[in-house]
């Protein structure tokens, strides 16, 4: 199945349900066929996607020999006791750690035994089968392939019994090996060919094996071009030696690996003890939705005791929303005898959380595409209490932004749950809920078990010789086969629970559920105390599901990729805009201006061994002024004034040193001058090296005349500039105001 999400998939079948809107139908009843009607069955599998799994007992190669009576007998009591290991406890405890939601509700995966006539000259050999029905996404696909990894390694590590475990998808063929097609080895498709791998792919103690090309039909010449076309045996018996040499990874490592992360979210969930709602939800955010609903406390309660019958609830209103919903309920409710509708007040309202499946979600909301949102309330719904909660939902709501489908969705469901427990609706629906026949137990081993028997090379006499006995004077024990249900037409028409309600109609499952709902509300006073409101954190947005087809789809994604298609394309604009801004700021910064200070470093003179002219007096009031405690709030006006330099110079020197003329200046003492000259070096940031380098001609890069490096000590000071202002205040944001205007 191709990978990504399911919203597309979803589109594509809402559509597909509007083209063949007289076809969709409760989705577990195209499985129903009468006993002989094989073809029948076959036809009816390939109206949706479905996915046939099938295990196989590879303990030793006794498994295989069916044509002997001991051999035989012993392969179907295994298989029906693999049959109650799975549905007596392995099932319960994956289901106990997360409880899926399949696509067609109630068991989901049921098994039964099974023997189908092999090609001609091969052996039939019993095994388990069941099919899995996943509707528009292979969500319940995925969930089915780690069940099968996690069943494997249970029955292997924990009960004694090797299986091989076929998934093969009605459509697709080879599901395992379609989603680790990067990593198959070569000879799958140079040697083998697609044809010829029908029967070589398994699950084998958690790990997937392909049987390699030395593995060829053993009735087959050499030379033959069929030579890898194998017969179940075949398969079988190669598998049991490559289990037991432990030899089961060559070259599939990539193949595994590449499974395991597609199913590695339903891995978590069914391996792991201690997942809490939050943890689940985290795990399984690519294909489940939880939302918000409003329901009766009633339904809110069953759907908490049989989540299993939400999916065909939302069947059943998908199925009867092909018209307006007033007008449908209107005819239903005026066709329905008395005492045969189980009714749900739409009263006592709660807010309660439902996690769903991506599709299901969608089918919900949309009627599969038939009857988008908002639902015409039907009239026996309307009341003062839906008014107000309709008020609360309505746009959201201030701080109920996850409530605004809540409403919607329980509205839509109510009416699923109500039109399904209807006996009668209409009389094009005669057959929507037909009465399941459940044979007794000598029915079941004269028609059902002994044909497994008699399919598989034998007489089907040892079972009923076994039967008629009883467990204390027959040496076979066939009391794990008569648990076992008969795989066709056991499984396939016993209804939702074909294990632990075989025959059950849905309406008795949903009287049955309503019945200890309302013993417990009985019991048990406040109950609606149970379903506070959800808060935001605890459902998921819902937004992916404003759209109607694949081209809303479409230009929701375009309208997404557009503004970075902008941006890319505008890229050069703004980088060109920048750049005349730097050259705005640099015609400014150095063009003639009246202010003072304002000038170019690199139009300034560069100082090459030249004596740095200094006023003393200056130097030394400046000097005072730092030398003293309060230097910062040191005055510097009229420093250079000759009351300033007198008062500073009489401070530390003696009436003789001030007096002389400017002629003795340049009999200053040499050491003075250069001390005088090195700390003024020092004030100016400069060392005697530095002079040094420039003054023997290197060039320094702060008086660069390179436009690069002019452009970039500009910016420099123009963000030193920008972090030394104050209150968004200072010459950078003048000079850049002044410029963009």
């Amino acid at each position: 199945m191709e990978q990504g999400s399911l919203l597309p998939a979803a589109l594509e079948y809402m559509q597909k349900i509007r083209d063949h809107e007289h076809d969709f139908d409760l989705p577990f009843q195209e499985f129903t066929s009468n006993e002989e009607d094989d073809d029948g069955m076959e036809v009816a599998m390939e109206l949706q996607n479905a996915l046939v799994i099938s295990i196989y007992s590879i303990d030793s190669t006794d498994d295989t020999s069916c044509r002997d009576l001991s051999c035989r007998k012993n392969l179907i009591m295994k298989l029906a006791s693999i049959q109650n290991i799975i549905h007596g406890k392995l099932l319960p405890k994956y289901n106990k750690r997360f409880q899926h939601k399949w696509f067609v509700g109630g068991e989901g995966i049921s098994f039964g035994i099974h023997c189908e006539e092999e090609d001609v000259g091969g052996i039939s050999i019993p095994h388990l089968r069941a099919i899995v029905r996943y509707g528009p996404h292979a969500l319940d696909e995925y969930y089915s392939i780690a069940l099968m990894k996690c069943i494997s390694l249970d029955l292997a590590n924990t009960y004694g019994h090797r299986v091989a475990i076929e998934c093969f998808d009605i459509d697709d063929g080879q599901i395992l090996l379609i989603e680790g097609a990067e990593f198959l080895p070569s000879w799958v498709d140079d040697e083998i060919g697609v044809e010829a791998m029908r029967k070589r792919v398994y699950y084998v103690n958690g790990e997937v094996l392909v049987l390699p090309p030395t593995i060829t039909a053993q009735e087959v010449c050499s030379n033959s071009s069929k030579t890898f076309l194998i017969t179940r045996k075949d398969a079988l018996d190669a598998v049991t030696s490559l289990n037991r040499d432990n030899d089961l990874n060559t070259e599939l490592q990539g193949l595994n690996k590449a499974i395991d992360k597609r199913i590695h979210p339903f891995l978590q969930v069914l391996t792991q003890n201690k997942l809490d709602i939050r943890q689940q939800r985290k795990i399984l955010t690519e294909y489940y939705h939880t939302s918000s609903i409003v329901l009766p406390l009633e339904l809110a309660l069953l759907i908490q005791y049989r989540p299993d019958l939400v999916p065909i609830a939302i069947a059943s209103f998908c199925k009867q929303s092909i018209k307006d919903v007033s007008v449908q309920m209107g005819k239903q409710m005026q066709s329905q005898p008395n005492g045969t509708h189980i009714e749900i007040p739409f009263e006592n309202l709660v807010f309660t959380r439902i996690m769903l499946p991506k599709t299901l979600y969608a089918m919900l909301l949309t009627a599969a595409g038939q009857l988008l949102p908002p639902i015409k309330i039907p009239k026996h719904y309307k009341s003062m209490e839906v008014n107000r909660i309709k008020r609360q939902c309505k746009s959201g709501g201030d701080g109920h932004s996850h409530f605004r489908h809540a409403l919607e969705c329980g509205i839509r469901l109510s009416l699923g749950f109500e039109w399904l427990t209807s006996n009668s609706t209409g009389s094009d629906d005669k057959k929507s809920f037909p009465e399941l026949f459940v044979p007794s137990t000598e029915q079941r081993i004269a028609h059902y078990i002994e044909k497994v028997d008699k399919t598989a090379g034998g007489d089907g006499q040892w079972i009923q010789s076994a039967w008629e006995k009883g467990p204390n004077k027959s040496a076979d024990d066939i009391s794990t086969i008569l648990k076992c249900p008969v795989w066709n037409p056991e499984i396939t028409v016993s209804g939702i629970c074909p294990i632990a309600n075989p025959g059950k109609p849905i309406v008795g499952h949903v009287a049955n559920a309503l019945q200890y709902v309302r013993r417990y509300m009985f019991d048990k006073v406040e109950v609606s105390r149970d379903f506070p409101p959800p808060r935001a954190s605890d459902v998921d947005s819902d937004k992916w599901i404003d759209m109607e087809s694949i081209d809303d789809l479409e230009l929701r994604m375009k309208n997404i990729v557009r503004p970075q298609k902008d941006v890319n394309e505008n890229n050069d604009e703004n980088v060109a805009a920048l750049n005349d801004l730097m050259d705005g700021l640099e015609n400014f910064v150095s063009m003639s201006s009246e202010i003072g200070g304002v000038s170019m470093r690199s139009k300034e003179p560069k100082h090459v061994n030249t004596k740095i002219e200094i006023k003393e007096q200056v130097f030394f009031s400046i000097l005072k002024g730092s030398l003293e405690p309060g230097f910062p709030d040191f005055n510097f006006q009229g420093i250079g004034t000759q009351e300033r330099m007198k008062e500073t110079l009489e401070h530390y020197f003696s009436n003789e040193d001030l007096e002389f003329d400017d002629d003795h200046e340049n009999e200053i003492d040499v050491q003075m001058e250069e001390v005088m000259r090195t700390m003024d070096e020092q004030l100016l940031d400069l060392d005697s090296d530095r002079r040094i380098t420039i003054g023997e001609g290197a060039e320094d890069e702060s008086h660069s005349d390179n436009p690069d490096i002019l452009k970039a000590n500009i910016l420099s000071n123009l963000l030193k500039s920008l972090d030394a202002q104050v209150d968004d205040k200072g010459p950078l944001s003048t000079i850049t105001t002044g410029n963009l205007s």
